[in-house]
């Protein structure tokens, strides 16, 4: 063995030594230089694509696994690991295609097991946020679950209900469906498929359901329940439980005075209000050891809503600003996303010592600007336009510089989307509405169903306050929202006050928080 392949060798296996010890930076310099001396070893290639996968340069890594696909196109590792890359770059049913061509290459790969492990840890994830009402993130890790496995049932059983809780109705009926084709004989399938037909307004269906339930398990007592009530009102079903039509207020604009004059909810909160309302906020402001992280929610919030001269008032510690210096490293280290989320949120509470802090503008200028920008190209291509207007709003707040860059990317095409988003939002809150009403119904009859939030209005309003902060001079939302949408935020921001305060005792507004501040940049636009 020369000298020049020993190098080789060792540089190689430092590599992977360091990739499973998760030292990505370490990695990649030994396996760049193992690249050096061997560039067309596939195995080595195959490495280097890993290290880019979790450095999250998608598009180098895809390219590199192809060339080592080209030379070891009957290898089931290359084909995972084309699939691993896939499904982080969300093209889900090419990654599906690399992971059944891997199972049918060898069934009994170590890593396959890794793979079914992997589907158990993103259910389980899934099914996590469906239970904390993280809808989107729950059917975010359900879908990356049925990539890898789409015989899980209980995943799509979970998938079907994050659609229910929000209010897609249509969506929830598919997963029911393919549940009952991958499970015909389980009762709780069958139970789920009978509601998911009654929501969509088909009883005759659904009864047959129920039925079928009942006969599989004559003690499933949430089918006996649903199938009885749909018995007793066969006669008056239709009227009973067509679903109920939304009826506007108004079908034109809303003018400047009907959005300012909106409903009654703390917008002209004076600070004592403040201090009442957000008591353990302001106790945990108090403490000698409070971190950023332990107000960063509520702060940023409460200055829109009292305004700059009132919210200086509040005896905020200073301490907190240093204490998110201090963490600067690490924080820089995760998704860019996240971390200019947090820069954003900072600004707002101390736009002086932010402008002023050598560390933060040091932070922004070495940031991972070329992944930054693969997520926006990313959101983009993926069609997540909430998303996308979400994370330019918050690059908005911390640089207008970069975000004049990085705004350049908006197309008149992506506009006409980002309008469709809306529309879309408007749609699923009305949908949603119908859903609460029937739920109302169905509970009034005396028969369990799921328990419902207050409204998706909050999902507007926001993606509408996020439009005017990033796009002021394009977007109008009187253009877009009547009164009646209007009155629907405000009953929806009343609801979820009143909640809070009989659960949390005034120490958690949590929801009703975000909507009072979406609502109140809202009202505060003026033309």
């Amino acid at each position: 063995m020369n000298i020049e392949t020993k190098t080789n060798i060792d540089n190689h296996s430092e590599a992977v030594k360091m990739l499973k010890k998760e030292n990505y930076k370490e990695a990649e310099k030994l396996i760049e230089r193992a690249l050096h001396y061997n560039p067309d070893d596939p195995w080595i290639m195959n490495d280097m694509a890993s290290i880019y996968l979790k450095r999250s340069r998608y598009e180098e890594a895809k390219k590199l696994q192809g060339s080592a696909e080209k030379m070891m196109p009957d290898n089931p590792y290359v084909k995972i690991g084309m699939g691993d890359i896939l499904a982080r770059m969300g093209q889900y049913d090419q990654a599906k295609q690399y992971y059944d061509a891997a199972r049918e290459l060898n069934h009994n790969l170590s890593e396959l097991q890794f793979l079914d492990e992997q589907s158990n840890h993103y259910k389980d994830q899934g099914t996590k946020y469906l239970k904390e009402g993280k809808l989107q993130k729950a059917l975010d890790d359900l879908d990356k679950t049925l990539v890898i496995d789409p015989n899980m049932m209980w995943a799509e059983y979970d998938k079907g209900h994050a659609f229910m809780q929000l209010g897609d109705t249509k969506n929830a009926l598919k997963s029911a469906q393919r549940c009952k084709n991958l499970e015909p004989n389980n009762t709780w399938v069958r139970t789920f498929l009978g509601k998911a037909l009654i929501m969509n307004g088909k009883m005759t269906e659904a009864r047959e359901e129920l039925e079928a339930a009942m006969n599989i398990d004559a003690n499933n007592k949430e089918a006996k329940d649903l199938f009885g009530s749909l018995i007793e009102e066969k006669n008056n079903s239709d009227s009973t439980f067509n679903l109920v039509e939304h009826k506007s207020m108004s079908s034109g604009r809303a003018s400047r005075e009907d959005l300012n004059e909106g409903p009654i909810f703390p917008f002209s909160y004076e600070v004592e209000e403040i201090n009442r309302d957000f008591k353990k906020t302001f106790e945990i402001l108090g403490r000698e050891n409070c971190e950023w992280d332990d107000v960063s929610f509520e702060l940023p919030k409460l200055k829109v809503l009292l305004g700059s001269e009132k919210f200086s008032a509040i005896n905020i510690n200073e301490k907190i600003f240093y204490s998110f210096e201090d963490t600067l490293g690490w924080r820089k280290e995760g998704e860019p996303g996240n971390y200019l989320y947090s820069l954003a949120s900072l600004k707002q509470v101390f736009p002086d010592k932010f402008s002023k802090s050598k560390l933060i503008r040091k932070s922004i200028e070495d940031l991972d600007w070329q992944r930054y920008k693969r997520d926006i190209e990313d959101w983009k291509r993926r069609e997540k336009y909430d998303f996308l207007v979400g994370d330019l709003r918050d690059l908005k707040t911390v640089s207008e510089d970069k975000f004049k860059e990085y705004a350049s990317v908006i197309t008149d095409k992506d506009w006409v989307e980002i309008i469709k988003t809306l529309h879309g939002f408007k749609k699923t809150a009305e949908d949603y509405d119908r859903y609460i009403e029937r739920n109302d119904q169905l509970r009034n009859m005396g028969y369990n169903v799921l328990p419902t939030d207050h409204g998706k209005w909050h999902l507007l309003a926001n993606y509408c306050a996020n439009l005017i902060t990033v796009f002021p001079d394009k977007f109008d939302p009187a253009d877009y929202l009547n009164r009646s949408d209007w009155s629907k935020m405000a009953k929806q921001y009343g609801l979820e006050y009143n909640y809070e305060v009989e659960k949390f005792y005034h120490e958690n507004h949590a929801a009703s928080l975000i909507l009072a501040r979406d609502m109140k940049i809202i009202s505060d636009v003026q033309r």
